[in-house]
């Protein structure tokens, strides 16, 4: 994955595209003076607020506050051109343009031109200007030999100001002019403004620069081993030899012998064998270092490359080989150090010359038939890594990227005859000062008969947040209006759905599209911060946790803490873009910010939860900062421990869990309290169940939510029985419950049938390790994970999850009915069915079929019932009867039965609930007012309510 760039050169033919006096471009044409009296003036403007302390950074080259000298010239647009007060930075005009594009034009655009073209003070290497408005926007300069450059300066469709920036590294031929600024790719037929500010042109000063001192120790990784997988079977030993220029490692245990040979001979990871039951294959054939070489890199097999071994040594089970790698004048001084724990090979690598441009990993050879899964979750961000099976042993390789000092990790899938790649290689690209770093790297290559053991391990710490938790749903919700919100959250609390934790978005920080991040303040539009604070305590009391959004990963230009030397950097000196309208902070002051801001927002507005957003939605690698003057820059480990610490810090601060946005989260387990449960880029709804790493390595760890939302889910048109697989897959990987469907049009009925058919639940399995899994063949067999894929009855969608705690949970993703045993006896499960039971039956959950009524879901806890008949007629299920949807809570010294909307007739039994012979049911409002009299009665000890074709809000009846 290479960094973002956001210079686009092209020369000569712009020349051609925009002469001096006109376009000469395909479709309709149209040239306009810029006025300075706008005919159809809007109120003026104000200068954004958060500005209000800062001034112009650099001498303007054009201002705009007279357009006389201005024109815009358009294709396939009609277009004009006015000097207004609508919108303003510091001066008291920007220019304005309205344009609409022409039906039917193919690539519409405009370019915004002084009549004379601007000379670029010398000397420079950056353009900037304020924009606001949609479009791509590029900056055309004419160079003293005529030549015409396009400077792409980036996109934004923010109504708002934006600064556009690029610093321009090609050579131009100066002294050089400003022709113009173009304006692309801006389709808008009903019709769209743009508003430009003042333009720069400057020379950057980069100053040294200094952060907060970094610590001696992070609190990640939690063990010397890192990522080393976990090792089932007791009693083996490992073994290390060499006879002669052959060095041997050995597992030897009862569940399997495994051996790896090393001849050092070409300096290259395919110097490694793997001998496995009288088989030997090369895993990693053809993989090595690249030498940077002028024109490219010199390859772990390119015959240019002379390799000579310096030594090579064996002591305390360590194989050391010291090899010089040369090529023309670049030589590297390569050390690899090979050693085996239970089944892993670990191969240390280290150059101290920064003349390394990659280390691949090769492919595997001589196999006899691979196959290649993908592992949810486990994502580089979509070019991904594979478990690679061939001849019953599961082959997993991975860089441990707690002491990997590269760029980028890649991936890689393919299976070609005997030989199939399954993972790529790191590269390192070169800094800011055209510099790369040194080589660094431990690579783990773990075999097992068993695929558990081939998965990595996550050494992060577990959140501390598992009680706050564990018996709470996640909910999403923008928060627009807080007094809708408040209203929502006291209805949720009024059904008994008090066990919520709710994260609202960013418009709690911004009336429009000013910055969203790294303030303080809330929006002033919506009764700023006296407002939010009032909100934030009025869903607390609910019994809610209350997160408030924030992120350390998109910062505005407009944002009052701006400065360009807290800007993340591509390898060319370009500013990182992120998010529309904003640059990516550099993660080093992203850890400054977030340990300022969060002990602020948590007092100033009460929150007690909150929603770090993006930090685990891109890869590491996509967020390193090639700034040469920062610590670790270059490297995607400090995008990771920095964005680590900033997940982790904060909880400390909210005394609450902190949670993020998910699909590359894996990396960041423990380190964050939950996520958006998204699969992300390796997997999809319609996937086969795979469950393993999640349940092993990060479900320990952390609480996830959902699938993240149903719409993250499906990611397209709903298939059949949508909710009931959200539900299923939902504990399937051990995650909360998630408390909204905004994508599937949500019903309070869902609503509450979601809340109450999984929160008695997750006490019993948030964090909780797990026992067994087990995938079962359409016959219903029962086989460990490794058999499943050996098998492919894993594609079956059969799932049978057993944690330490006794807790089990089944799932049929097959469209054949399963019968299963459950804690009374067998249980039907339809299509996307599941049961869920504690070891001694007391909590019952279930999609399920019952006789002659068809599909019902229930849930039987202590002092929770829930039954949703589905049209099934009175269907009763231990103490309660429901013909409709019912929740039925104990409070206090009373139970509150909730119809869910449609509760045709609830039945209770009266002495397994605790509820007096001569009880009497009292229907209340929504604020717990009597609502009335209700229809109820008790005889032979069962308690029937009729509410009718319009339920009271619930109904209350007191317990003994």
């Amino acid at each position: 994955m290479r960094p973002n760039v956001s210079i686009a050169i092209v020369t000569g033919l712009l020349a051609a595209l925009w002469p001096a006096g006109g376009i000469a471009q395909g479709g309709s044409r149209m040239s306009v003076a810029g006025l300075n009296d706008d005919p159809k003036p809007g109120p003026t403007g104000k200068p954004p607020y958060e500005m209000a302390a800062r001034t112009e950074p650099h001498k303007p080259i054009f201002d705009l506050q007279d357009l006389s000298g201005w024109r815009v010239e358009g294709t396939g647009v009609d277009v004009q051109l006015y000097r207004t007060r609508e919108q303003r930075l510091w001066l008291p005009y920007a220019a304005k343009v309205v344009y609409r594009t022409a039906p039917g034009a193919p690539s519409p655009g405009f370019v915004l031109r002084p009549d004379q073209p601007i000379e670029l003070p010398e000397p420079w290497d950056c353009l900037e200007f304020w924009g606001w408005g949609n479009g791509n926007v590029s900056a055309i300069v004419e160079g003293a030999d005529g030549a015409r450059v396009e400077v792409g300066m980036g996109r934004t469709d923010a109504q708002y100001w934006f600064l556009h920036h690029a610093k321009v590294r090609r050579p131009i031929a100066r002294p050089a002019r400003l022709v113009g600024l173009r304006y692309h790719d801006t389709r808008a037929d009903g019709g769209a403004t743009v508003y430009v500010g003042p333009g720069y042109a400057f020379k950057e000063q980069l100053p040294a620069l200094s952060f907060a001192a970094w610590p001696k120790k992070l609190p990640f990784p939690t063990r010397p081993e890192t990522i080393l997988p976990i090792q089932k079977a007791a009693g083996f030993t490992n073994t290390a030899v060499r006879k002669g220029g052959l060095f041997t490692f050995t597992y030897r245990g009862p569940d399997c012998t495994v051996a790896y040979e090393y001849r050092p001979t070409d300096g290259g990871l395919g110097d490694i064998a793997l001998l496995h039951e009288g088989r030997t294959t090369r895993p990693m054939a053809g993989g090595g270092v690249s030498l940077v070489i002028p024109g490219g890199e010199a390859g772990p097999t390119n015959a240019n490359v002379r390799r000579e071994l310096v030594g090579a040594t064996l002591a305390d089970g360590v194989a050391t080989a010291r090899w010089r790698l040369t090529s023309g004048a670049v030589t590297a001084n390569l050390t690899l150090k090979l050693r085996m724990r239970a089944k892993s090979l670990i191969i240390d690598m280290e150059a101290p010359e920064a003349v390394v441009g990659r280390v691949s990993l090769g492919a595997a050879e001589g196999l006899a038939a691979p196959r290649l899964f993908p592992v949810p979750y486990l994502t580089y961000g979509g070019n991904d890594p594979r478990i690679l099976l061939d001849s019953g042993l599961f082959h997993f390789s991975q860089f441990d990227w707690y002491r990997s000092d590269a760029s980028v990790l890649y991936g890689a899938a393919s299976v070609e005859g005997g030989r199939a790649a399954f993972n790529g290689g790191a590269e390192y690209i070169a800094k800011t000062d055209g510099k790369r770093n040194p080589l660094r790297e431990r690579l783990f290559l773990n075999v097992s008969p068993d695929v558990q053991e081939a998965l990595p391990g996550i050494p992060n710490p577990p959140s501390v947040m598992k009680a706050k938790m564990a018996d709470r749903l996640w909910r999403v919700k923008h928060g627009e209006d807080y007094a809708v919100e408040v209203a929502e959250a006291r209805r949720f609390a009024a059904y008994g759905m008090d066990k919520v934790a709710c994260r609202y978005h960013e418009e709690q920080w911004r009336d429009g599209d000013e910055s969203f991040t790294f303030r303080e303040h809330a929006a002033p539009g919506r009764g700023g911060d006296a407002a939010l604070a009032a909100e934030v305590a009025a869903i607390k009391a609910c019994g809610w946790l209350v997160g408030l959004y924030t992120n350390f990963t998109d910062f505005a230009t407009v944002n009052a803490n701006w400065s360009p030397d807290r800007v993340s950097r591509n390898p060319d000196g370009n500013y990182y873009s992120s998010w529309w309208r904003c640059y990516a902070p550099k993660p080093m002051y992203a850890v400054e910010a977030a340990r300022k801001y969060a002990p602020i927002i948590a007092k100033r507005f009460g929150a007690n939860h909150s929603y770090c957003d993006v930090h685990t939605a891109v890869s590491p690698f996509s967020r390193v900062d090639y700034d040469a003057r920062v610590p670790g820059a270059g490297m995607f480990r400090r995008t990771f421990e920095c964005f680590g610490r900033v997940l982790y810090e904060q909880k400390f601060a909210y005394n609450g869990p902190v949670y993020s946005e998910g699909n590359n989260h894996w990396w960041y387990a423990g380190l964050v309290d939950g996520n958006y449960g998204q699969l992300g880029s390796t997997a999809s709804w319609s996937d086969p169940l795979f469950v393993d790493f999640d349940l092993l390595h990060m479900h320990p760890l952390s609480t996830d939510a959902g699938m993240g939302e149903i719409g993250m889910f499906y990611r397209g048109p709903l298939p059949d029985l949508a909710l009931e697989r959200f539900r299923a897959v939902t504990l399937a990987y051990g995650h909360i419950g998630y408390l909204d469907y905004q994508t599937f049009s949500s019903t309070w009925k869902e609503l509450i049938k979601t809340y109450y058919l999984q929160q008695p639940l997750q006490r019993h399995y948030v964090m909780e390790p797990v026992q067994s899994i087990r995938y079962a063949d359409a016959s219903g067999r029962l086989m460990e994970t490794s058999e499943a894929l050996l098998s492919n009855a894993y594609r079956t969608g059969r799932l049978e999850v057993v944690y330490k705690t006794g807790f089990r949970v089944v799932v049929n993703g097959s469209s054949t009915p399963w019968e299963v045993d459950g804690p009374g006896g067998k249980v039907t499960l339809p299509e996307w069915g599941y049961l869920a039971s504690t070891g001694d039956g007391a909590t019952v959950s279930a999609s399920a079929m019952a006789p002659g009524a068809g599909r019902i879901e229930y849930c039987v806890a202590p002092g929770s019932l829930f039954l949703d008949s589905r049209g099934g007629g009175l269907v009763t299920v231990g103490p309660i009867g429901v013909d409709g949807a019912a929740a039925v809570k104990r409070v206090g010294k009373e139970w509150w039965i909730i119809p869910a909307l449609e509760a045709r007739e609830v039945r209770l039994d009266i002495r397994a609930l605790g509820i007096p012979a001569g009880a009497k049911v009292q229907a209340v409002d929504e604020s717990g007012k009597p609502a009335g009299a209700a229809d109820a009665s008790i005889s032979g000890g069962i308690l029937t309510l009729r509410p009718g074709a319009r339920p009271a809000f619930r109904y209350t009846v007191p317990v003994r």
